[in-house]
């Protein structure tokens, strides 16, 4: 194994490990994505198969996910073992097209509604990165990004972020109203999908990928983020609560990456991140 040239807390395997743990030689193999948490390359092996192999570090569940997930819905992989301090997955790569192909499309928005109902299909008890499906759990979630937030602006982390949209943020959460609503339809939640991360298989079904932070919580939350990457105003297909949690979800890991994940890194992207999400979730509390 060797570090990453600028990630070195990430360890790739050389092409004699990869050949000996996916059974035949490496032909090829390229980057995809990169960055502090995770590397993915493309690797090609001399009998024609191929994978997307992911190198990656905690708080990733993504390894324990696909060892306790069975669904037709995940693409087939093999589990590379530990990799230092983080863990390595080798991923069938996905030949097919993309949600992203049918934006524009008028069934978009029956296609959305159908990948939310194929991922809530999983098993509730999946290894997940957040859990919001009940008052406590909720409430423990919340009160750690109101804590997170105090202390990055406090410490001059985050100077931008207004305290009366966080005041708001935190009266909308505890409202009695908000907690009935977020823990009424809860489910099995990707919590990060893009329409580029499902793949259109030819039987009319799908494949997903990317579970490094999958949530137990309200179901509509990826069919928003679905229809908001398509262009589509998610408020006309999804409830509104839907819609903050969706915007708390981005909340919560930018105020954990700035914290605890990745704290030694420049804040202001992480700070961007916070103010979209509160004066959404602000915007969407004042009707």
């Amino acid at each position: 194994m060797r570090p990453h040239p600028f990630f070195p807390a990430l360890l790739l395997a050389d092409d004699d490990e990869l050949g000996e743990a996916l059974g035949a030689a490496v032909r090829a193999r390229r980057t995809v994505q990169e960055w502090p948490l995770a590397v993915t390359e493309r690797v090609d092996l001399a009998d024609g198969r191929r994978f997307a192999v992911k190198t990656q570090l905690p708080p990733s569940v993504e390894p324990a996910f696909y060892r306790q997930v069975r669904s037709a819905l995940l693409p087939d992989r093999i589990d590379l073992g530990v990799a230092g301090s983080g863990h390595r997955l080798a991923i069938s790569w996905q030949d097919r097209p993309t949600l992203a192909g049918r934006i524009g499309e008028p069934d978009y928005p029956e296609c959305c509604r159908a990948v939310e109902d194929a991922i809530a299909a999983i098993d509730v008890s999946a290894p997940v990165h957040l859990d919001l499906s009940t008052p406590e759990t909720w409430a423990l979630a919340v009160d750690e990004t109101r804590r997170g937030l105090r202390a990055v602006i406090s410490g001059g982390r985050f100077r931008r972020v207004p305290l009366d949209l966080v005041d708001a943020f935190v009266a909308w959460a505890h409202d009695s109203a908000t907690l009935a609503e977020i823990t009424d339809d809860t489910g099995l939640v990707h919590g990060d999908l893009t329409p580029d991360e499902v793949f259109l298989t030819e039987d009319g079904g799908c494949r997903v990928i990317d579970w490094q932070r999958p949530v137990r919580g309200p179901r509509g939350i990826d069919r928003a983020a679905l229809l908001r990457m398509g262009g589509i105003e998610p408020a006309d297909h999804v409830p509104r609560y839907c819609l903050q949690v969706e915007a708390y979800l981005r909340l919560h890991w930018a105020v954990q990456c700035a914290t605890e994940v990745l704290p030694g890194l420049p804040p202001e992207g992480y700070q961007t991140w916070a103010i979209d999400a509160l004066q959404r979730i602000g915007e969407l509390a004042a009707g």
